[in-house]
């Protein structure tokens, strides 16, 4: 079943998914900043609502944007999924603190999707994306830390739970989530 999208094609996969199709990935340049917050907070907003309470969402969105958030997106292996059109729905990322790569364990990152286009494998494709730029870098081991709203993607993409932790914002209101990691056997 194949059907258009404002550009994009959609098919279903074998799992009887939707899955999008006829998009590009390329890297977050400065002028996409903008629009990246402006897709954070709606991701967040419309899609982790049921695991978040309206303060929490709040404090969210006041931290995508602080004028922190840029630096963050800048330098972090970021890249953006664009439909034909060039309209930006989705990013992803990845760091890591060592620069030796010497056993380094890189995080996954600022995984956002338009809402209009969630549960369509979108995530799924931008995750793995980034996982396999993160390996050709030199990374084997992956983790990511996973807003309450996101544990399912990733258990389905092979990480598994390593703790509870809780992401803070400039305001000083904690996020709960879980970070999780895939161990080089599970990639």
């Amino acid at each position: 079943m194949r059907r258009q999208e404002q550009g994009a094609t959609e098919t279903r996969n074998p799992e009887g998914n939707t899955v999008l199709q006829n998009l590009r990935t390329r890297p977050l340049i400065d002028s996409d900043i903008d629009t990246v917050r402006v897709l954070r907070i709606r991701s967040f907003t419309e899609l982790a609502a049921h695991r978040y309470s309206a303060a929490q969402i709040r404090a969210f969105a006041e931290s995508a944007s602080s004028e922190d958030y840029a630096a963050t997106l800048i330098g972090g292996h970021m890249v953006v999924a664009c439909r034909p059109d060039g309209r930006i729905i989705g990013t992803a990322g990845w760091t890591t603190d060592d620069a030796t790569h010497e056993g380094a364990e890189t995080r996954i990152r600022k995984v956002f999707v338009c809402p209009d286009h969630a549960r369509r494998g979108l995530a799924t494709t931008l995750v793995r994306d980034r996982e396999e730029d993160a390996r050709r870098a030199g990374f084997t081991r992956l983790c990511v830390r996973a807003s309450l709203n996101a544990v399912s993607l990733y258990e389905r993409l092979g990480y598994r739970i390593r703790r509870e932790d809780v992401m803070s914002t400039p305001s000083g209101v904690l996020l709960p989530c879980l970070f999780m990691e895939k161990r080089p056997e599970q990639a």
